[in-house]
């Protein structure tokens, strides 16, 4: 049965085995989706209101390069900016591994319960990836946002090794090398 609904409301029935058969794959296609886009400046920050309605006191989540690439829409700098109180207040925390940039705006993004790290200052990037559970959204912070929901745990531990690696990894600083060295007894040596 197709049913439209409108001021005069109009219902197909069609038994037919086949089209029963095509619609009932239609729909299982789309029940078993994996990947969702979203676009526009409201909807890609639906994720994040679900992660305030999926976890609870005490879960977490991680933000892989979070970012200032949302200060170009003020829209989405004033939802995070309500977004972050509120997750502190349910105690969702957060582990943000954040872009050099956001380090004037830390103290409203990472409120308790959070921990967060830097990025090296030479990465720039737009994109920030987002994930718990079996969930990862990658979002493009831009003036025409896009985020991409996927839903699979084997592609999330993926992601998670990756930063594990980068929150764990000890940044060495820079050695300078004297200019009186001797650069051939150096090339020898090693």
């Amino acid at each position: 049965i197709i049913g439209v609904p409108s001021d005069n409301p109009i219902a197909l029935e069609i038994k037919n085995k086949e089209v029963a058969e095509s619609f009932k794959s239609y729909f299982l296609a789309l029940w078993e989706q994996k990947v969702t886009v979203f676009e526009g400046k409201k909807n890609v920050t639906k994720f994040f209101s679900d992660i305030l309605s999926e976890l609870e006191k005490g879960e977490e989540y991680y933000v892989l390069n979070g970012n200032q690439g949302i200060e170009t829409v003020p829209e989405i700098v004033n939802f995070f900016k309500e977004y972050h109180k509120k997750r502190a207040e349910k105690g969702i925390k957060a582990i943000f591994l954040f872009n050099q940039n956001i380090k004037s705006r830390v103290n409203e993004l990472a409120l308790h319960p959070a921990e967060y790290k830097f990025l090296p200052s030479d990465f720039k990037s737009p994109l920030q990836i987002t994930f718990y559970k079996d969930r990862l959204y990658i979002s493009l912070w831009a003036e025409n946002a896009i985020g991409f929901l996927i839903k699979r745990k084997d592609i999330v531990k993926a992601i998670k090794s990756y930063f594990d690696t980068l929150w764990n990894q000890k940044m060495s600083k820079a050695r300078k090398i004297p200019h009186s060295i001797n650069w051939s007894i150096l090339a020898l040596s090693v």
